[in-house]
């Protein structure tokens, strides 16, 4: 029902944009850091199927960020927040994951609207050494049946000790709820080949989803910008100190050395799970490494003041509804601020 209304709302503001002006130009809503997974018009056996939208959704969407917001590159966006400078009515762009239509499709849209974004790699997966464990589960899903599924899940279960899965569990939830950390990349190739579904590096081969070092190398040198999204997309959660230390830091310093003509000090979070305060101070404060920014995924009242603590709105909705509910953010901003006078997140 609320999504039907947004909706609505979206296709309105599509067709009298001017009437709705004083929405999107409410002082202090701050940057607007867009970011989208996967972009393109065919669905893809290792991305959830649901949560992509086609290149004509997305060019829609560039066409009406353009129109009513100025762009302003991510690392300049940092540069002018930590400068006192205002960022109100100023968008970017950001994607996480590096899959491969980062090049092959996105990148070509944003250059001929004179447009640019910021990537964020999964590093442990450039070059498709790796398929991102919960990307391993959605193959595995796309595969076989439930019944199977659950054999699996229990034979992997027993195999490392962990939690069994529950009644009316899938692979994702069971996962999430259960698996530590360090052995998530075991546990989904243990799956794997208890599913019989073939070869793993075979088809990385064939599927190629990621972003190569030579693809990346030209994005760089077309005026993209690429960060970290962690070596292998964990819940920064259930990290240790030192395995946090390592999934970031081991992350951009493979970055850097692989890419030095970048600035690569850009985090985005793994799920846009944020730590602890106390992990957070041991990290970026003792041990910052010049960590410059911290991206979350939960549309944020503000994102004025500290780039570390800033938050993305998601625009991987079909067009009424992404419109819709894009313009409708800085309105709650404000109401809520007004009422609570505290910030909040949706």
């Amino acid at each position: 029902m609320i999504q039907r209304l947004i909706r609505t709302f979206g296709n309105v503001i599509s067709k009298y944009p001017n009437l709705f002006k004083p929405m999107i130009s409410l002082q202090n809503s701050g940057l607007r850091i867009i970011y989208y997974h996967y972009i393109g018009n065919q669905k893809k056996e290792y991305y959830f199927s649901k949560n992509h939208i086609s290149l004509n959704v997305f060019q829609k969407q560039i066409k009406f960020l353009k129109t009513h917001f100025d762009f302003i590159p991510l690392s300049q966006a940092i540069n002018k927040c930590y400068n006192g400078d205002s960022l109100d009515g100023y968008f970017t762009i950001t994607t996480d994951d590096g899959f491969k239509e980062n090049y092959t499709q996105i990148a070509p849209i944003l250059i001929e609207n004179r447009l640019k974004a910021t990537f964020f790699l999964i590093t442990d997966c450039i070059d498709n050494k790796n398929l991102m464990w919960r990307n391993k589960l959605i193959v595995i899903s796309n595969r076989i049946t439930l019944d199977e599924q659950l054999k699996a899940a229990k034979a992997c279960a027993n195999n490392f000790n962990i939690k069994p899965i529950q009644n009316g569990e899938n692979l994702f939830q069971w996962s999430s709820r259960t698996w530590p950390m360090k052995i998530k990349d075991f546990a989904a190739n243990f799956i794997w080949e208890f599913a019989k579904i073939g070869n793993l590096d075979s088809y990385l081969r064939t599927h190629k989803p990621y972003l190569e070092i030579s693809q990346i190398k030209e994005l760089i040198n077309q005026g993209f910008e690429i960060g970290s999204h962690s070596k292998s997309h964990p819940y920064f959660s259930k990290l240790s100190l030192q395995e946090l230390k390592d999934e970031i830091f081991g992350s951009t310093l493979y970055l850097q050395r692989t890419f030095p003509n970048n600035n690569c000090n850009i985090l985005s979070l793994p799920f846009g799970h944020r730590v602890s305060k106390k992990l957070e101070i041991e990290l970026f404060q003792k041990d910052s490494k010049n960590i410059t920014s911290m991206l979350g995924i939960h549309s944020a009242l503000s994102n004025n003041s500290n780039p570390l603590k800033w938050q993305r709105d998601p625009l991987e909705l079909d067009y009424y509804l992404s419109i819709g509910t894009f313009f409708m953010i800085p309105l709650y901003r404000r109401i809520i601020n007004s009422v609570f006078n505290k910030t909040f997140h949706f």
